[in-house]
């Protein structure tokens, strides 16, 4: 009858009415925080953990970001900065080992060194010594960067994708070349202070590279990226070592360096026919630029010095 559904249309909201007024006097769950995922080595590598103490971590993209929060890096002082960066330079190279299987090799030798073992490290491919096709040498710039990073403000403000040498290692391995990683801006001893024998400069650590751990590369190309001073360091290997040089390198890029071809004919030729600049622009990386020397150049695709590389390698390549 109308009565009887009205009545039970009245108890059915009365019902409705209760269920909504429980909702409001629940207790609310916390939100649950996405745990935050990690870049490369999930979380249980040494420099990591160091870098989390620190506050830090490497997202799945390579970005820096505050644990907890997953905010950027926040500038405090230039102490705690460097602090940071030395855990970040620490947490690449033990990458380059263990994603990269590069070996880590110390120079100068014990033999070189009056029986005292080296302290300067440069990296490996595995296949270094027994590859005979090609090998991608690669310097980089002046200042506090080491081995495998080409700028700490990249690693810091931009990701390890840009700031570092991953890309061009996990390429060079696509396309089937060994591959060394210099390490010039070493001149003392860690522990003890002292200089390092045949690292006075850039250029006595690049000539101790070429004479005495080149020749155990089996590549018979040799293919260069340099950034910044690295091209200086190009240079200088190619005006010591001239013709040697030049029948075994077969093409170098220089990214952000304006370089001196130098006056004698093969240094010429050689700049002319193998070298190309990548200079700092935010022209497309790879657009065509003019420059006075008669170089080949081309944008590498960003405007600041330090993220040129990060932006030219596909160029590069």
């Amino acid at each position: 009858t109308w009565d009887s559904f009205q009545s039970e249309e009245m108890e059915k909201k009365k019902e409705e009415k209760k269920t909504e007024e429980e909702k409001k006097t629940e207790p609310r769950k916390p939100e649950e925080k996405s745990a935050p995922t990690y870049y490369l080595d999930k979380g249980d590598n040494a420099c990591h953990k160091e870098l989390m103490k620190l506050g830090y971590y490497y997202n799945s993209d390579g970005e820096l970001r505050a644990v907890g929060t997953k905010k950027v890096f926040v500038f405090t002082t230039q102490f705690d900065y460097d602090k940071l960066c030395n855990v970040i330079i620490r947490y690449v190279q033990s990458l380059l080992v263990a994603k990269y299987a590069m070996n880590e090799v110390f120079i100068p030798s014990s033999e070189d060194n009056n029986g005292v073992p080296g302290s300067v490290n440069i990296f490996l491919s595995n296949d270094f010594d027994s590859n005979s096709n090609k090998c991608l040498l690669i310097i980089q710039g002046t200042g506090d960067v080491r081995a495998g990073v080409w700028g700490r403000s990249c690693c810091v403000n931009g990701s390890l994708e840009i700031g570092t040498v991953f890309p061009y290692l996990k390429k060079a391995k696509e396309k089937g070349y060994s591959s060394i990683i210099f390490n010039p801006n070493v001149k003392y001893d860690p522990t003890t202070g002292k200089p390092i024998k045949f690292h006075n400069n850039r250029e006595e650590h690049c000539s101790y590279v070429w004479e005495t751990i080149i020749p155990f590369c089996k590549a018979k190309k040799l293919y260069i990226v340099a950034h910044s001073a690295g091209g200086y360091s190009t240079y200088n290997l190619l005006k010591n070592f001239g013709k040697g040089f030049v029948y075994k390198v077969k093409s170098a890029a220089i990214v952000d360096n304006h370089i001196d071809p130098g006056d004698k004919e093969h240094e010429i030729a050689f700049t002319r026919d193998h070298v190309t600049q990548f200079e700092a622009s935010d022209a497309p990386s790879g657009t065509p630029l003019k420059s006075g020397k008669g170089l080949v150049t081309v944008s590498a695709g960003h405007p600041e010095h330090d993220y040129g590389p990060g932006f030219a390698g596909d160029k590069i390549f």
